[in-house]
């Protein structure tokens, strides 16, 4: 909205004001372009949570993702993710495949069950392309696979992707 108003300050000075010279006009353009108001990017989903249970991608992921300007919520476990959820949670979910306390697989379909996957979208981070019947129904609701060892540019460029896209609920 800052640069709208902005926008807006700079046409309304070049209409109504006879005064107004090209070095005053070019100030609010440098302005205009320095602080980012061209470039800004709109996300439509600002909140991420982070289930990962090594202390030390998890640090990693939130310092990137707050870096970026992103409110970050991390937990270590599955169930930890489900109680976050019920108390309100929602946005970008990235979610390890492989935790200790309760699998990926269980937490997606839990999340089925009590309607937060279609509140919420979720990238799962995983060693290896995961298959079986045990992932069938859980498919239709994982936005990405992330590989790991994962590029953190790459991630990022994919939660930008997602944030810049308002939510669409499954029916």
């Amino acid at each position: 909205m800052k640069w709208i108003y902005l926008f807006y300050h700079l046409q309304h000075h070049i209409k109504d004001n006879t005064h107004f010279d090209i070095c005053t006009r070019s100030f609010y353009i440098v302005k205009f372009v320095k602080y980012g108001y061209m470039n800004q990017q709109t996300y439509y989903q600002k909140n991420i949570m982070i289930v990962e249970d090594d202390p030390d991608t998890a640090k990693g992921l939130q310092e990137l993702c707050e870096n970026h300007g992103f409110q970050v919520t991390t937990v270590d476990n599955g169930r930890l993710c489900l109680l976050e959820l019920e108390k309100g949670f929602q946005g970008i979910i990235i979610l390890d495949i492989r935790n200790p306390v309760m699998a990926c697989v269980h937490t997606i379909k839990k999340m089925i069950i009590d309607g937060f996957a279609d509140q919420n979208t979720i990238i799962v981070l995983t060693q290896k392309y995961i298959q079986g019947k045990e992932f069938d129904a859980i498919y239709p609701y994982i936005y990405e696979y992330i590989t790991k060892p994962f590029d953190a540019n790459s991630l990022l460029s994919t939660i930008k992707k997602i944030a810049q896209q308002p939510l669409k609920k499954r029916v």
